[in-house]
């Protein structure tokens, strides 16, 4: 198939019949790197992205490597996102790689964006949360878990905010922001106990320790 692919498109000028040679080959070697590069690089050039998704299904409803699976389920949802617009296939495509892969930084980040355009609050959060957790930078965590204490917020979904806000303070225990939060939260859900003990801690730090 790749020496097809390659006849079709330097000798026939035919870069749609190399397109589908192309395709045969991803099929026989579903692993192939170059194979996958030239399936992109030929529905480029013949403006051809909205056959490559039905291409891809195929070869991934025959895979049974899950090492196989993911880049192409991962290649299936940019193409559904970033060339044909279908944020619902994209958002199914990259499930189908965190099912295989929970710590997919790719595969977060496209859901997130996905999350974003939409609106989708709950979705978003859940998977700030996950990036959070992922993160090695203090900063980007605090970052993450702080958007999520805020969309729970939000939601109304208050016990999720304290606990999000918790992972705030697992970074830093005198993180003024977060303890203003959970002080507040405390005193909307009309929780006394919690909300002195957030305030003594508030007093502690504001002492300087």
């Amino acid at each position: 198939y790749q020496r097809i692919a390659e006849l079709a498109e330097a000798r026939l000028r035919d870069p749609v019949r190399a397109l589908d040679a192309v395709g045969g080959w991803l099929a026989e070697d579903a692993s192939s790197e170059e194979a996958l590069a030239e399936l992109g690089r030929l529905a480029a050039a013949t403006h051809r992205w909205a056959e490559i998704p039905a291409r891809l299904r195929g070869i991934l409803d025959a895979a049974t490597d899950d090492h196989v699976k993911k880049p192409l389920w991962c290649y299936l949802g940019e193409i559904q996102l970033d060339r044909l617009g279908d944020a619902a296939g994209a958002e199914q495509s990259f499930r189908e790689v965190l099912a295989l892969d929970d710590e997919s930084l790719p595969a977060l980040a496209a859901l997130e964006r996905i999350y974003r355009q939409r609106g989708s609050v709950a979705d978003l959060a859940l998977v700030l949360l996950r990036r959070g957790e992922l993160a090695f930078d203090p900063a980007q965590k605090r970052a993450a878990f702080a958007e999520v204490a805020t969309l729970r917020e939000l939601e109304r979904e208050l016990d999720g905010a304290i606990a999000a806000w918790r992972a705030v303070l697992e970074l830093d225990d005198g993180d003024r922001e977060a303890i203003d939060r959970v002080a507040l939260i405390y005193e909307r859900q009309g929780k006394s106990r919690e909300l002195v003990d957030t305030l003594s801690q508030a007093a502690r730090f504001a002492r300087g320790g």
